[in-house]
């Protein structure tokens, strides 16, 4: 693989992790930065950004990053309510973002709360 193109494609995984955590869970992503910054794994930043998309709160989010890149899995939650009360049905979300290509996180961020 080209490394320009792996390199942009960890930036854009690293800006797409950073939003998802801004959005899902309100918290400023200073304090994220830097530590996502440092992460060149790019198996590592997908899974995130899934745990990200369908973790029920932020102290699960958080678990799942201390695991490490090498714990992969993601606990089956048998769903959650949003901000406005409907229900979300976990495992049809980590579908809609392991879709591949053409998937827009920001919209499946959006559909969370």
């Amino acid at each position: 693989m080209d490394d320009a193109w792996m390199n942009e494609a960890l930036h854009q995984d690293r800006a797409d992790l950073l939003a998802l955590i801004r959005m899902r869970f309100n918290k400023n992503i200073s304090q994220w930065e830097e530590a996502v910054s440092r992460v060149d794994d790019g198996d590592f930043l997908e899974r995130m950004i899934l745990v990200a998309a369908n973790a029920p709160n932020y102290e699960a989010f958080e678990e799942e990053w201390k695991a490490g890149p090498s714990a992969f899995r993601i606990d089956q939650q048998p769903g959650y309510q949003n901000s406005q009360g409907t229900r979300k049905d976990s495992h049809h979300l980590i579908h809609l973002a392991a879709a591949g290509e053409g998937t827009d996180l920001t919209m499946l961020a959006k559909s969370l709360l």
